[in-house]
């Protein structure tokens, strides 16, 4: 016994000594309630997993805790097919038929077989942000702090396309030969500049035709070859489907749909939570769609129908040298009926700019689909105001224009909209956004403390409702912000933003807040006593006010 307890000891620590138990292998299981649906539902354990699609496959690039695993996942069953370990420090890099991480902490490029077993490996000197590999793996694209450079996997020589500082790289255009840094399109053989563009945050192709996604101030335009999609305010653009001339969006009640790029009808819809953000989304080539929201990863098949949408018009390919003068004629047309109600003029495309003070910078539209949303919303805006009340405000003014425009800029910082004077003439600009009443009420406060401040004393009465040592500073408003009594951007800024939460549905608990109740009050108050307001109708404004 003596013996063999000194052996068994021996053994247990040899054993304790052995290798580490291989890692869990990552696999993605949908969750029970979706396994069999059109839309399942895969709760990743990682935030920081990467995807993307591989012909009809998903790649997936899953974290751990001194590595990385890639899988190659195949079918409605994700089943994974190959696998490999990689640097923890990887990305994804898209690629139609390649398949290449980049490891940033070694500067590497690592390139692949289908099988996932690892083919080559190319240092990146300088690399700065993630490179780029065209379709076949030959070339890697990728920039340094000073320049664009391109890498060719066939012979390892680096060439220098284009010597500039700062270029970040977006995406390629192969068969249009061009190469994407923000709002720069390169061509691929010299860097050499092709064209300049509004910012680009999607990228496809379709025959030899190039799909771009542009974001216009607040909205995302397809630009499809000769034609181009607005899309309406509030939707979002998410990806191109390959092998499908058609895109993915986000639409503002929170559903996924996919358009056809050729007709402008839905082919697919699927209702989604609004709540819910979007944060990535791929496409298969056989028509599958993924897309990452909070720690689920989520796979749907659409049910494809073809289905008229009268939300969605596809029209001419319009600049800023070539605008849509038949649509400005329309939107004008439109705009005479706010010039009969509130008298207000309306100043469309650049006829606003010779009037612009310095220290703003505005940017044009010259594309009907948004303008009209934007007056038909500036329309929904100033209808929770009686006319009398909006006459008033422009009362001891010469002409009132209203602007609506692409993007506003004053003193650095992006407006939804802003008010400023030129001689007795007043002008209204206003952003195209998803939010234009609060940029209207940004363009209208002023001219209704203007008229407070002449009237009444519930200008004065509101810097006493702030208390001890508060001080307007830098932070935008928002409810809590408001709440918690941090430093607000302006007086102004206060009252845009308490008015727009008291029109808001579902402040309730807000308005709680006794401060907030004496602030809304006095505005309210001041409201009525100098717009002679009716005493027996109560204002959308006035919703969380308590009975006194």
């Amino acid at each position: 016994m003596k013996r063999i307890l000194p052996a068994l000891l021996l053994c247990l620590l040899l054993l304790g000594c052995g290798p580490a138990a291989p890692s869990r292998e990552f696999r993605l299981t949908p969750t029970k309630e979706t396994e069999n649906d059109n839309l399942r539902c895969y709760p990743l354990d990682a935030a920081d997993c990467r995807f993307f699609t591989y012909g009809n496959d998903l790649l997936v690039l899953h974290p751990e805790a001194s590595s990385a695993q890639l899988l190659r996942c195949r079918g409605k069953s994700l089943a994974v097919m190959a696998r490999a370990e990689v640097p923890i420090s990887s990305v994804l890099l898209p690629g139609k038929n390649t398949v290449c991480c980049y490891d940033s902490l070694s500067g590497r490029v690592l390139l692949f077989s289908p099988e996932l077993t690892e083919t080559a490996s190319f240092p990146l000197p300088d690399c700065r942000g993630t490179p780029l590999g065209n379709a076949d793996g030959s070339r890697i694209y990728y920039c340094t702090d000073y320049a664009l450079m391109e890498l060719s996997t066939e012979t390892g020589i680096h060439r220098t396309l284009r010597q500039q500082e700062g270029l970040c790289l977006t995406g390629l255009l192969e068969q249009q030969g061009l190469i994407v840094c923000g709002g720069l399109l390169l061509n691929m053989d010299d860097g050499s500049l092709a064209y300049t563009a509004p910012t680009i945050t999607g990228l496809g192709e379709w025959g030899s035709r190039s799909l771009v996604c542009a974001r216009c101030g607040s909205w995302d335009c397809l630009y499809l070859g000769q034609t181009m999609l607005p899309l309406p305010q509030g939707w979002r653009f998410l990806a191109f489907l390959p092998e499908r001339n058609a895109a993915l969006v986000r639409r503002e009640d929170g559903s996924l749909a996919i358009y056809d790029l050729s007709t402008g009808k839905v082919l697919a819809e699927m209702d989604f939570s609004p709540e819910k953000e979007v944060t990535g989304a791929w496409a298969t080539e056989d028509g599958r769609v993924f897309f990452t929201s909070e720690d689920c990863l989520w796979q749907w098949e659409p049910t494809w129908k073809a289905a008229a949408d009268s939300r969605i018009t596809i029209t001419a390919l319009y600049t800023r040298e070539q605008p849509d003068e038949k649509g400005l004629a329309q939107c004008r047309r439109r705009g005479a009926y706010l010039e009969n109600q509130y008298g207000l003029e309306l100043l469309l495309n650049e006829a606003v700019l010779p009037a612009i003070p310095a220290g703003v910078q505005v940017e044009p539209e010259y594309v009907s689909v948004p303008i009209l949303d934007t007056l038909s919303g500036i329309e929904a805006a100033l209808g929770k105001f009686p006319k009398e009340m909006m006459k008033a405000a422009f009362s001891g003014c010469g002409r009132v224009y209203l602007c609506p425009v692409r993007r506003i800029e004053a003193e650095g910082k992006e407006q939804l909209g802003l008010q400023f004077w030129s001689g007795r003439d007043c002008y209204l600009l206003i952003a195209a956004s998803a939010d234009l009443q609060r940029g209207m009420l940004q363009a209208l406060m002023p001219l209704f403390e203007r008229q407070l401040l002449m009237k009444s004393d519930a200008l004065d009465r509101w810097d006493s409702l702030n208390p001890p040592g508060f001080v307007y500073g830098g932070t935008d408003w928002d409810e809590t912000a408001f709440a918690d009594d941090r430093c607000l951007e302006s007086p102004t800024a206060d009252r845009v933003g308490l008015l727009c939460a008291a029109m808001e549905p579902g402040n309730r608990e807000l308005f709680l807040s006794v401060r907030l109740q004496n602030k809304l009050r006095t505005l309210c108050q001041g409201f009525r006593q100098v717009f002679s307001l009716d005493a027996n109708s109560k204002k959308p404004w006035e919703q969380y006010l308590w009975h006194q």
